[in-house]
C-alpha cells in the first residue's frame, strides 16, 4: 500500500496556516511584470524575496537530481529499460532531500503570496511523489522487477493520469509520466518570483527535446561504431539521416580503416607496456613519471614506493589483448608477463592496464595485478 511521506502534511498545513486572503495576492503574471514596485509589494520584505530564491534553487538543485526520460536511450526491447538510470546524484540525493524540504519549510513560514506558495507546495509534491516511487522501487519487494503492482501506487497513478491496463505497469513507464511535471512548477514559480537566479538546466521546448534525442541516439550510435540501421529505424528523417546512409554504403571500407587503426593502437600499446615493465622491473621512476596518467591510483605514492627487481632478468609479454572501452572511452589491455629470473626461473603473471592518450601520448590510467 502506497505510504505518503508526513513532510508533504507539513508542507501543507504551513502552507494553509500562513496563507493571507486572495485580496492580497497579485490576480495575474501580467501584475508581477507591471513595475519593481508591484514585486516588491508582491513579495513583501527582503527576506521573503531570498526565501523564494533560495527555495527555488534548492527545487532546481532537486530537479537534476533527476534525468529528464529525454536524456535516457530507449532501447527497442522494453525489458531492457532501466529505472534506475533516472536518479542521477547518487550519494547526494538524501542530502539534497533534506535541504529542500528544510528551505521550503523555512519559505512558507515567510511568504505571504498564495499563488507562490501554491507553486512551491506544488513542486514539493512530485518531489515527494518521486521520493515515494523511489524507495518503493528499491525495495526488497521490488528491486529485481522491472513492473510494479499499480494497486501500489494508485495514489500516484490517479493524480497524474497514467494509463494502465492491468494490475502490473512499468517502472519506468511511471517514471516517463511523473518525472516532467517537476519542471512544469519549478518553471512557473520561478517566473513568479522574478528576477530569478540563472537556470543552467533550463525546460527544452518539443522541438528542442526532439533534436536532443536525435542527437543522443546518433552519440550512442557513433560511439559503437555500428548500428546506423539502427538510427535509421528510430529517425527516418532524422538530422544524421546523409551520413549513417554513407556509413553504411561505405561499411566494408570503414571497417578496413578501424581494423588498421586498432591494429596500430594494438602496436603501440604493446611497446608502451613493453616500456611500462621494463620500467617497473628497473625502477625507473623518471619513465613512470611519464607514462602514469595523473588520475592514476596514489600515483606519487606508488613511484615512491618503488623498488628495482634485480632477480629479474628478463620479461616477455604474451597473450596481449587490448580493448576499446566504451564508459571509459580508454583501452583496456591484458596479458600475461612471463618472467625470467637470474637462477632462469619462470614465472608467469596476468595483468590488466588500463591506457589513455593524452597530449603526452598513452598513459596508464589504471594497472590491475596479482
Amino acid at each position: 500500500m502506497l505510504i505518503r511521506m508526513t513532510f508533504a502534511a507539513v508542507v501543507i498545513s504551513l502552507a494553509i496556516a500562513t496563507w493571507t486572503s486572495p485580496c492580497s495576492a497579485q490576480s495575474s503574471k501580467s501584475d508581477y511584470r507591471a513595475s519593481t514596485a508591484t514585486k516588491r509589494q508582491a513579495f513583501g520584505s527582503r527576506s521573503e524575496n531570498e526565501a523564494s530564491r533560495d527555495v527555488l534553487l534548492h527545487l532546481r538543485a532537486m530537479r537534476d537530481c533527476w534525468t529528464d526520460p529525454y536524456l535516457i536511450v530507449t532501447p527497442d526491447d522494453s525489458r531492457l529499460e532501466d529505472d534506475g538510470l533516472y536518479i542521477r546524484c547518487g550519494s547526494e540525493y538524501a542530502l539534497r532531500f533534506a535541504e529542500l524540504q528544510d528551505a521550503v519549510v523555512h519559505a512558507l513560514k515567510l511568504i505571504s503570496d498564495q499563488k507562490l506558495k501554491t507553486q512551491i507546495v506544488g513542486a514539493t509534491e512530485v518531489f515527494n511523489d518521486l521520493d515515494t516511487l523511489h524507495r518503493l522501487f528499491n525495495s526488497r519487494a521490488y528491486f529485481f522487477k522491472s513492473v510494479v503492482t499499480v494497486s501500489d501506487i494508485f495514489p500516484i497513478i490517479r493524480k497524474y493520469s497514467i494509463p494502465y491496463q492491468e494490475n502490473r505497469i512499468s517502472k519506468v513507464v511511471v517514471y516517463k509520466w511523473v518525472v516532467p511535471s517537476r519542471r512544469t512548477y519549478i518553471d512557473d514559480l520561478a517566473a513568479r518570483i522574478g528576477m530569478s537566479p540563472r537556470d543552467t538546466n533550463p525546460t527544452l521546448t518539443p522541438t528542442q527535446i526532439s533534436v536532443a534525442i536525435d542527437d543522443l541516439d546518433w552519440s550512442v550510435t557513433e560511439r559503437q561504431k555500428g548500428g546506423y540501421d539502427w538510427y535509421l529505424r528510430r529517425h527516418p528523417q532524422g538530422r544524421h539521416v546523409t551520413e549513417a546512409r554513407y556509413l553504411i554504403d561505405h561499411k566494408d571500407e570503414i571497417q578496413q580503416e578501424e581494423q588498421k587503426r586498432q591494429s596500430q593502437v594494438r602496436q603501440e600499446l604493446l611497446e608502451v607496456t613493453r616500456q611500462v615493465f621494463e620500467a617497473y622491473i628497473r625502477a625507473d621512476k623518471a619513465t613512470l613519471e611519464q607514462l602514469l596518467a595523473n588520475t592514476f591510483p596514489s600515483r606519487p605514492l606508488y613511484i615512491e614506493r618503488l623498488k628495482s627487481q634485480p632477480e629479474v632478468l628478463s620479461f616477455e609479454i604474451k597473450d596481449f589483448q587490448v580493448q576499446f572501452v566504451l564508459y571509459l572511452q580508454a583501452y583496456r589491455a591484458q596479458a600475461k608477463i612471463q618472467y625470467l629470473s637470474v637462477l632462469k626461473e619462470q614465472r608467469e603473471l596476468p595483468y590488466t592496464i588500463t591506457y589513455a592518450k593524452s597530449a603526452q601520448g598513452w598513459q596508464v590510467v589504471d594497472w590491475r595485478s596479482p
